[in-house]
């Protein structure tokens, strides 16, 4: 059981082929990012962002997830 409210959410990202496994990598630097997947399908990427801030995961998923290069698209699934 948690202490505190958490934000989380699930990001889905589409990106260029064969570029996976190299966007994975730069992700998991990203702090809020605690996992990431690679999976089959419409999209390509499965990460797990939490945080104290609704407004901290939403930074991350439009400055940092979203400006990575050859990421194509994101959907975003907020969960509590």
């Amino acid at each position: 059981m948690r202490n505190s409210i958490m934000a989380s959410a699930f990001v889905m990202i589409s990106c260029d082929y064969g570029q996976e496994k190299r966007i994975i990598d730069e992700m998991k630097s990203l702090i809020p990012v605690i996992q990431i997947e690679e999976t089959v399908g419409v999209y390509d990427i499965i990460a797990k962002i939490e945080s104290k801030s609704l407004d901290k995961v939403k930074e991350t998923i439009s400055t940092k997830i979203q400006k990575i290069g050859n990421v194509r698209s994101t959907l975003t699934l907020f969960i509590n």
